[in-house]
């Protein structure tokens, strides 16, 4: 079950249990695993930021992450929760099928965009 940050876990454990439990199935219904999302507060300043800077360097508009990044949890979840505005951006997916590996020229993009919202974000044109 997919939860959004609004949802508390027990109540949705509740509800599935009455279903199952309407249906007749002789089933057990727990939870095994739960790590809690959150959304986090303005992002707009942000998020400017991170377009001006990949404008800067690869021009354009950053793509959007896939949702099997974006479904996951993720250590941004640690920032949002204690109110600190952040975003998701990187130099792209790496650890699917196996592969845990990123380029090094990526990298390098990757630490350039960051010094860029960084001096941005800190009121630096």
């Amino acid at each position: 079950v997919r939860l959004t940050p609004s949802q508390a876990p027990m109540q949705v454990l509740r509800e599935l249990r009455s279903v199952v439990g309407s249906l007749g199935l002789d089933a057990t219904v727990d939870v095994f695993g739960y790590r809690r999302g959150f959304e986090s507060p303005d992002v707009t300043e942000v998020a400017a930021a991170v377009r001006f800077a990949h404008a800067e360097l690869f021009g354009g508009e950053p793509k959007r992450p896939g949702p099997a990044i974006t479904s996951m949890w993720r250590d941004l979840n640690a920032f949002a929760e204690a109110g600190i505005p952040c975003v998701m951006y990187g130099p792209g997916p790496s650890i699917g099928a196996g592969n845990f590996a990123i380029a090094s020229a990526d990298l390098v993009s990757a630490a350039r965009a960051y010094a860029l919202i960084a001096l941005r974000v800190a009121g630096h044109e």
